[in-house]
């Protein structure tokens, strides 16, 4: 997160600092060209901002009767943790699909509780327990 802020105040200070210069439409491409970093950078920046809020939010040891965000949920088939998307981790062993409730299969999960059953990509899954 810090690189990306540093990253950003650079390309702040170039853009306030970029003078007009005789070349024109070079000089146009250019600063054309670092705002667009800027946006994507500023935009990757919240995105990792929201992300850090949401990690920090979790509350270990919290036993939900339904899927929620921040549930580790154990199926016939895989276990998913919903809080931000990781993709497929090891731990201990075991994979676990990191994933964001707004995706697809975390869509489908929200809400749910323990033997709650539901078909995701032609996939039976059935809900054996949630922490």
């Amino acid at each position: 997160m810090h690189l990306l802020s540093v990253e950003l105040e650079e390309l702040r200070e170039s853009l306030s600092t970029e003078t007009k210069s005789s070349m024109g439409d070079k000089h146009e491409t250019s600063r054309s060209r670092m705002q667009a970093d800027f946006e994507k950078f500023s935009f990757h920046l919240a995105e990792i901002q929201d992300q850090y809020r949401i990690l920090n939010s979790i509350e270990p040891g919290r036993h939900s009767m339904a899927v929620a965000q921040d549930s580790l949920v154990f199926t016939s088939q895989h276990t998913f943790f919903l809080t931000v998307p990781l993709g497929k981790i090891n731990v201990n062993g075991e994979d676990v699909f990191v994933i964001s409730k707004d995706s697809p299969i975390g869509a489908q999960l929200l809400g749910k509780k323990i033997n709650a059953s539901f078909i995701f990509n032609g996939v039976s899954y059935l809900i054996k327990d949630i922490k």
